[in-house]
């Protein structure tokens, strides 16, 4: 259980952090007392989260719990931001992906497109530095994937729908190992 702490810890470090997760986290931890500088946002709002959860222990299903909802609440903002910029009302799958691909590709995932149709567009998704920082710490293959389907898949899953509601992303297979790939898939619903 210590070790998914400090797994969550490192996924809040490296994910594709918006002001969203502020909010969701500061839900979460009323009466902190950690205040933020709007003037330095990166530095201090880091240190801000980073605090929120330094020696609060979390049962794994809470854990669960509040990384889904902060991926959610992540994933809706960040479509909505995606939405604005590209100025469209809604979006197949390919322009979709076009969009969304900029998350794991920020974070060093290496996303291929393997197959591609008007109603889906499949990834192999490669190297992930998120499965290698769970290894280096020890995870198993069935916590990394619990954390991968209720974290980032999620976060993807909103994502994509904050586009087009009548789009689903899907994690269709998870690695069985670092040499592995996952297997990740917009698809029209």
């Amino acid at each position: 259980m210590v070790c998914q702490y400090f797994f969550i810890r490192l996924f809040v470090a490296s994910a594709v952090w918006s002001f969203a997760a502020v909010n969701v986290i500061s839900s979460f931890h009323a009466g902190s007392s950690i205040k933020r500088n709007p003037k330095s946002r990166s530095v201090n709002e880091y240190v801000y989260r980073v605090k929120l959860i330094d020696g609060v222990f979390f049962p794994p299903a809470v854990l669960c719990t509040h990384l889904t909802k902060m991926c959610e609440s992540m994933g809706t903002m960040q479509g909505k931001i995606l939405k604005e910029k590209a100025g469209a009302e809604e979006f197949d799958v390919k322009a979709a992906w076009s969009l969304v691909k900029s998350v794991p590709v920020g974070i060093g995932i290496g996303a291929e497109v393997i197959k591609e149709s008007q109603q889906e567009i499949v990834i192999k998704a490669g190297r992930c530095p998120l499965y290698s920082a769970g290894q280096m710490l020890g995870f198993d293959n069935q916590t990394m994937e619990m954390m991968c389907r209720k974290g980032s898949a999620r976060l993807m899953d909103t994502m994509t729908k904050e586009l087009n509601p009548n789009l689903r992303y899907e994690l269709r297979k998870f690695r069985s190992g670092a040499d592995d790939f996952c297997e990740e898939a917009i698809i029209q619903v």
